[in-house]
């Protein structure tokens, strides 16, 4: 067993199954909580990665007021939302894209700029899964280079 995983195609087909099981557990666990991790940049930016509804949202804030912006990391929980109560059916984005569950919201005034993208979890889950089967369950392709019996002369010599 332990050839099995000898080759990085392997060792990464591990982690992209890692991946999309914890893909998996927060799809599931999304249709109960809507939670948020928020990553500072700077005192007046911050990235954030949303979960609820089914879905996954980046959200990406400028914003011109530094207290708005937490210092270091943050979680939060609330309540189950949909994402068309708690994203799509707001005035307060001006501009909107939406195509079935994929979509993009942006505002912008004076206390700054939000930008969130939404994607459905399975839209990655998916292509995760099989990208982690075609790397741990791919036979590994023979080299068919030809060695040369002669020794290969030095330049210069």
């Amino acid at each position: 067993m332990g050839e099995f995983f000898k080759p990085w195609r392997r060792k990464i087909g591990v982690i992209t199954l890692v991946s999309a099981l914890a893909l998996v557990g927060g799809w599931v666990r999304s249709t109960i909580l809507w939670e948020e991790l928020v990553f500072p940049i700077g005192t007046q930016s911050a990235i954030a990665l949303s979960s609820m509804d089914r879905h996954v949202c980046f959200i990406l804030v400028d914003s011109t007021d530094p207290s708005l912006i937490p210092g270091f990391f943050l979680w939060k929980q609330f309540p189950f939302a949909t994402i068309d109560s708690a994203i799509f059916d707001r005035d307060f984005f001006i501009q909107q894209w939406r195509y079935g569950s994929f979509g993009m919201v942006k505002n912008r005034d004076a206390m700054g700029t939000v930008r969130i993208w939404i994607f459905p979890v399975w839209s990655l889950t998916i292509p995760l899964t099989v990208i982690s089967f075609w790397l741990l369950l791919s036979k590994r392709r023979s080299s068919n280079q030809v060695k040369s019996p002669k020794p290969i002369p030095r330049e210069g010599a």
